[in-house]
């Protein structure tokens, strides 16, 4: 699964801080942004060379104060003839600053629901912000609702663990108040591979879902409003902690979480299952994915359904409210 690619386009000058804020945010939410300073050069006119990154993009993000260079305007339409999803944020005028010919015409058009070749599907999200703070949420509120719409109908197959491991992170770090994650040998108690290898020399996809973990736990301990259940299965995890000698490793992490648990008022349970699963699981607010994994390749099946995430809740909800003492845990893995 390649990385979701994000085309900005804006006056370059005009709105240089903004784009690197922008870009920034897409990089937080582990997609690509396309900006023109960074493109390589072509062979190519530059025109040509911009126009078919937007005809290549799966977002096309526009950002718009007083101008509408001609160069912005042919990216937008070629955007809209291509049907990319469109989102734009336009910054507030202060006293004085007035929005050229171009732009007042382009915002009559919007405004009108009438932007040429554009329809309200196209058109998905149209924002005013003030401050580069309000751009950076408004642009990872956008961004993510038009991911949710792609993976509403998508079946996501993952070709490799490291395309595993990176539409893992995405999941997680959409979660807004619901996590479970289902994992045979788990990540947060066993870390990142290679297991011996220093912290700056791990896989960095492993490390970066790790960290998402991470960031939920405490979140759980910070927000009453979370939920966070982590199930693993004690056979494989013991074959894979007694494999790679990480007994000492996994005792110290595992009396961490358990600490974590208590801080989070048990919002936060890393339980042991009672059964095997055949790949990782996933439930958050209202999406769902599962992998199963094969010997050199993996399928996920995902989907943004509250109804269906509510469902496979309730099957694994029982395992998660039932949490061990530290003692019992540590017997399970043969560390008492």
């Amino acid at each position: 699964m390649r990385s979701l690619r994000v085309f900005v386009s804006s006056a370059i000058d005009e709105l240089e801080y903004e784009r690197e804020i922008v870009a920034r945010a897409i990089e937080e939410l582990n997609f690509e942004p396309v900006l023109f300073e960074g493109l390589p050069s072509a062979s190519r006119t530059l025109e040509e060379a911009y126009l078919e990154h937007v005809r290549a993009c799966d977002i096309f993000l526009l950002i718009l104060w007083k101008t509408f260079p001609a160069a912005v305007e042919r990216e937008y339409e070629e955007a809209l003839a291509n049907q990319k999803p469109v989102l734009i944020f336009v910054k507030l005028l202060k006293e004085g600053e007035r929005q050229d010919n171009r732009l007042r015409a382009l915002m009559r058009r919007l405004k009108s629901q009438d932007a040429g070749t554009a329809s309200p599907s196209t058109v998905r999200f149209f924002k005013n912000y003030r401050t580069l703070g309000e751009l950076e949420h408004l642009v990872k509120q956008g961004i993510i609702g038009q991911f949710e719409r792609l993976v509403r109908t998508t079946i996501t197959t993952t070709h490799s663990r490291r395309e595993l491991y990176e539409l893992g992170e995405q999941f997680v770090r959409f979660a807004r108040k619901r996590l479970y994650i289902v994992e045979r040998t788990p990540l947060a108690l066993l870390g990142p591979r290679p297991y011996s290898a220093p912290d700056g020399e791990k896989i960095p996809y492993e490390s970066r879902l790790a960290s998402a973990f991470s960031d939920w736990i405490d979140a759980c301990v910070a927000d009453r409003a979370r939920e966070f259940v982590y199930l693993y299965d004690v056979i494989a995890t013991r074959m894979e902690m007694e494999s790679e000698c990480l007994g000492e490793r996994v005792r110290s992490n595992l009396t961490q979480l358990k600490g974590k648990e208590r801080e989070s008022g048990l919002r936060f349970r890393f339980v042991p299952m009672s059964r095997s699963y055949s790949g990782p699981i996933a439930v958050g607010d209202d999406w769902l994915a599962m992998w199963i994994l094969g010997e050199h390749d993996a399928v996920c099946v995902s989907s943004v359904n509250a109804r269906l995430s509510d469902q496979l809740v309730q099957v694994l909800k029982p395992m998660g409210d039932r949490p061990a003492e530290l003692p019992e845990l540590l017997g399970g893995l043969g560390l008492d």
